[in-house]
């Protein structure tokens, strides 16, 4: 399972809206020069409102974890990122075989990439699918948790 913290900013009908902060996992994004993380979250903000499943019945304010299961995430990025380029790799194959023009084997590349993404939006889209892929608060967050992890701002 990969947790993350975050704050509750409303809750309705068994879900919630989470506040949560993108952070790297190595640590240095207050480094002037690091990864660039720092500069995509100065350009792009540096958290996120995520909609998960609250079972627990949670409340503005409060600081909770939230979790995916790894196998949701796998499945999902499968779908995002192999469905394309399998789609585009398959019909610029079958062009170069059947065709033998470079042309329409890039445009036939095109087209299966787009194929590709249709199909992952039409997957994602089947019915319940989206409760598979959603993220489901855990637990509320400790006390060792949230000295661990201040982010003081963020209660404001």
């Amino acid at each position: 399972m990969i947790e993350e913290q975050g704050y509750v900013q409303e809750s309705c009908s068994g879900y919630a809206r989470v506040l949560t902060r993108r952070r790297a996992t190595c640590g240095h994004c207050s480094e002037a020069h690091g990864c660039g993380r720092a500069a995509l979250a100065h350009w792009f903000g540096a958290t996120t409102l995520i909609k998960v499943r609250d079972p627990l019945g949670v409340r503005p304010g409060e600081r909770v974890v939230v979790g995916l299961a790894e196998r949701a995430l796998l499945r999902a990025s499968l779908a995002v990122y192999g469905l394309p380029v399998g789609f585009m790799l398959a019909l610029a194959l079958a062009a170069e075989l059947l065709l033998a023009n470079e042309i329409l084997t890039l445009i036939a590349a095109g087209g299966g990439f787009a194929a590709g993404l249709l199909q992952a939006r039409l997957w994602a889209m089947r019915p319940g699918q989206g409760e598979v892929l959603m993220p489901v608060i855990l637990r509320r967050a400790s006390e060792s948790e949230q000295t661990l992890h201040p982010w003081p701002e963020a209660r404001a």
